[in-house]
């Protein structure tokens, strides 16, 4: 098991900020989707194949994000992930079948920006319940591990009625706080 008890670094939420903006100025032509087990999503069919085909004859991954924020369904990780790639531009797309990238790939490059923490924070307050989801798979070697603050990022999701008004609000979150997402504590006597 990595270090899950990791501290955010003055860099990584520099980047966190950037990301999340980049976020936010994307959601005009995101496809965001609470779609359970997929981060980065693409339909079946000749849809699916044309985008797959699309995206794996752009050259170099800022293409290729550019391309997959206007065509693929994303959670709040995914979205992450495109903004990550499309500022910085150090990642390979590939389709194989509906997916694009493994949850292993997405965590292994989603973890120089946020911590495991972090990501665990996200993705509950994204889906709206404890997850499954990256960190826990990845970080915590498949253990369920209370995460300090996820019944808060649970609830804080729960506020906003569709996903994109959630990942929005995430997004909002993360550059008011500098970097960090950081759902408001329960007041005393509500957990």
């Amino acid at each position: 098991m990595e270090n899950t008890n990791q501290v955010m670094t003055a860099a990584m939420k520099r980047r966190a900020v950037k990301v999340a903006q980049d976020v936010l100025d994307s959601t005009r032509v995101l496809k965001v989707k609470a779609r359970n087990g997929y981060v980065v999503y693409s339909t079946y069919g000749p849809e699916g194949l044309k985008l797959r085909t699309a995206v794996t004859s752009q050259r170099g991954s800022k293409a290729q994000a550019g391309v997959m924020k206007k065509h693929c369904e994303v959670c709040a990780l995914g979205a992450c992930l495109l903004s990550v790639v499309a500022l910085e531009n150090k990642f390979q797309f590939t389709a194989e079948g509906d997916l694009f990238v493994t949850n292993k790939s997405v965590y292994d490059r989603l973890r120089s920006v946020f911590t495991p923490r972090q990501l665990t924070l996200i993705e509950d307050a994204f889906e709206t319940r404890t997850t499954n989801g990256l960190a826990r798979e990845y970080a915590y070697d498949n253990s369920y591990v209370e995460v300090e603050g996820q019944h808060e990022a649970q609830l804080f999701g729960m506020k906003y009625p569709t996903d994109k008004l959630r990942l929005r609000a995430i997004m909002k979150n993360i550059i008011k706080n500098g970097g960090e997402f950081i759902p408001p504590a329960l007041p005393k006597g509500d957990s």
